[in-house]
């Protein structure tokens, strides 16, 4: 590595990030230079808290204590990791090695620029300076042997932003086919969602065993030994001094057995957890300080080692990867298909099959017509120029990896949800019937509201496609109704699920099943009409393989927040059939015995949607015009490509 050429990098690093701020505007500018002194004020807050505390209380530690602190620091540190690179799972270069591959300079140098680049990030600025906070007090309190945390740790943060940045490289040598990315960004969306919830779910099926496998529960057998005692003094079985006695022995066995639980988990728990970090890499650096804390150190120069040695393997593995990614060595330009080994069709014979005669011209070929497949068929009761909208818009969704993450990880975790449920029913309190409908309404909100980031967005996933609607004749009304249109049967599809996990737990009755639908139906049409206006206002490009926004400014990410709330209010509406069902069942039955039997929640819902209908319908025209005019603006903004 040259020092010339690094410094050289740094510097064109520097202004490129300059020019970034610039294109932003000076309010942007402004704010980032706060958020960054912000996060340089609380990394230097967070050190010198963890100090003073690991200073004040870990003298009074064990080692099985020293165990359990960083084994969650650990967890904890690896769970926000694991969040951030969930947001953006392909590889983010800061600087395009295959661009300096034109100049005398050492791609190495742009590699370790861009390795360090990633470093930045808000897990780093807020956990490793508590961190290295919390290991310095550990030698001041524990002693000397606490010195080997120090580069314990150091080891440890390599080996988790060494393999973090391969893993990121490796899918970027994954995704050049772009079919086989979707795949993947999905999948390894939802292994991430699924780790982090593995503990959960196994602590959670641990306790419902243990709950249904014994019949005894200690507090149920100390009540119930009350109470006989209290029964046999009030019978004058028992004189009040003997009451007092036997309540007093109760109390003492109660606090023994409770001592001896707690020290039992205990030990179960110390036996699992140094299990689990002996056996994972990650946990090497709670065990190797562990051990520091009982004058062994040698677990943690042996860890201290081995993580130096995996990071070393994942860095050198991580340049060699980039380097052949930007010579070529993975391109998909040559397809691999097979060639069809059905012949070519033949010309028809004038005499025709079986000798029976035709009237085919001679030479004319015996094809099948071609399927017009999903963007071509029609819809029932829209426009031509709407069902063509919204059947490419959909099929384009249908295809996105962005769209699948989005999709999988709520659908994840109501499966997850469902699992907890299931895990603890029999220790939970059954949910009152009048709260079910409220279950419902909430799920349905949730369903639309997770969704709300692509109706406010609607032409951001089109980028450059968008110059299709800018040329076409097609009337502005209609391709607003064809983008919503497109997303009706993913609102259906998540919502129709969610509401059968539901039906499953707590089983809702047949009127208020069907008014919860009506609803969501109302709900859609309110999120429609939000997205449309903002798509229309505020419209930004999608980066390719996530769901984040090319444009930086704070004004406008304040915008859609603000529209977010917008968005809640609006729904402020449909709890009203829910609440006059509610008010007219508890006030008016005693009065009258037949509101049992009508089902003013579904009546209500039903006018509600029709209300809701006429709206849409109303505003779609308005919204069709704004389009037309804002169209250019928009062109430009979903067009707009990045450094």
């Amino acid at each position: 590595m040259n020092w010339q050429h690094f410094r050289s990098l740094v510097w064109l690093r520097r202004r490129l990030f300059r020019n970034r701020m610039r294109r932003a505007g000076k309010f942007n500018a402004v704010v980032t230079q706060i958020l960054m002194v912000l996060a340089g004020v609380a990394s230097v807050a967070m050190f010198f808290t963890s100090l003073v505390l690991g200073v004040w209380l870990l003298p009074k530690a064990t080692p099985d204590y020293v165990l359990y602190l960083w084994t969650g620091i650990v967890v904890a540190f690896l769970f926000f990791w694991m969040l951030g690179v969930m947001t953006e799972l392909q590889r983010s270069e800061v600087l395009s090695i295959e661009k300096l591959f034109h100049f005398p300079i050492s791609p190495s140098s742009a590699f370790f620029i861009n390795y360090l680049s990633s470093l930045v990030c808000l897990s780093l600025i807020l956990f490793l300076p508590a961190m290295f906070g919390l290991a310095i007090a550990s030698v001041y309190a524990l002693g000397p042997w606490m010195l080997i945390s120090l580069p314990l740790l150091i080891a440890f943060i390599l080996m988790v932003t060494t393999i973090t940045y391969q893993f990121r490289g490796w899918l970027a040598t994954l995704m050049v086919n772009k079919r086989r990315r979707r795949t993947i960004m999905a999948c390894v969306t939802g292994s991430i969602i699924l780790i982090s919830q593995a503990p959960n779910l196994i602590n959670l099926t641990y306790q419902g065993r243990r709950l249904r496998g014994t019949d005894n529960n200690p507090a149920r057998e100390y009540t119930a030994d009350v109470e006989r005692l209290e029964s046999e003094m009030r019978a004058k079985k028992i004189s009040p001094k003997e009451f007092t006695d036997r309540l007093e022995a109760l109390s003492i066995a109660k606090r023994k057995k409770n001592e001896q639980e707690t020290q039992a988990l205990l030990s179960e728990l110390k036996r699992w957890v140094s299990i689990a970090d002996l056996a994972l890499p990650p946990g090497w650096l709670a065990y190797g300080t562990h051990r520091a804390a009982e004058h062994q150190i040698w677990p943690g120069i042996v860890g201290t080692l081995l993580l130096s040695v995996i990071a070393g393997a994942s860095l050198r593995r991580s340049y060699r990867t980039t380097v052949r990614f930007y010579l070529g060595d993975f391109r998909s330009d040559q397809s691999t298909t097979p060639v069809p080994s059905s012949p070519l069709p033949r010309p028809v014979a004038p005499g025709g099959v079986a000798g029976r005669s035709t009237r085919a011209v001679p030479g004319a070929l015996a094809t099948q017509p071609p399927s017009v497949g999903l963007v071509g068929r029609k819809v029932p009761g829209f426009s031509e120029q709407a069902a063509a909208t919204g059947l490419a818009t959909l099929r384009s969704l249908l295809r996105a990896p962005e769209v699948k993450m989005m999709l999988l990880t709520p659908t994840i975790l109501g499966v997850v949800m469902m699992t907890t449920r299931m895990a603890g029913r029999a220790n939970a309190a059954p949910v009152p019937a009048e709260l079910r409908a409220v279950l419902g309404l909430a799920i349905v909100m949730t369903v639309v509201v997770s969704l709300s980031q692509v109706f406010q967005n609607q032409f951001g996933f089109d980028r450059s496609a968008f110059r299709v609607f800018v040329l076409s004749p097609a009337p502005r009304r209609q391709i607003l109704l064809g983008k919503n249109l497109a997303m009706a049967p993913i609102v259906a599809g998540a919502g129709i699920v969610f509401l059968g996990i539901l039906e499953f737990m707590f089983p809702l009755g047949p009127t208020e099943f069907l008014a919860t639908l009506v609803e969501m139906f109302s709900a859609f049409l309110i999120v429609c009409l939000v997205g449309n206006q903002m798509s229309i206002l505020l419209p930004s490009a999608i980066r390719q393989g996530s769901m984040r926004s090319s444009d930086t400014k704070v004004v406008r990410v304040l915008l859609r927040f603000a529209a977010m709330l917008g968005l809640l209010v609006a729904f402020v509406p449909l709890g009203l059939p829910l609440g006059i069902d509610y008010l007219a069942r508890h006030f008016l039955l005693q009065q009258f015995a037949w509101v049992e039997w009508v089902p003013i929640y579904l009546i209500l819902a039903l006018l509600l949607a029709v209300v809701t209908l006429l709206v849409y319908r109303t505003v779609l025209d308005y919204q069709g015009g704004l389009l037309q005019r804002r169209e250019l603006r928009i062109l430009e903004a979903v067009t707009t490509k990045d450094d």
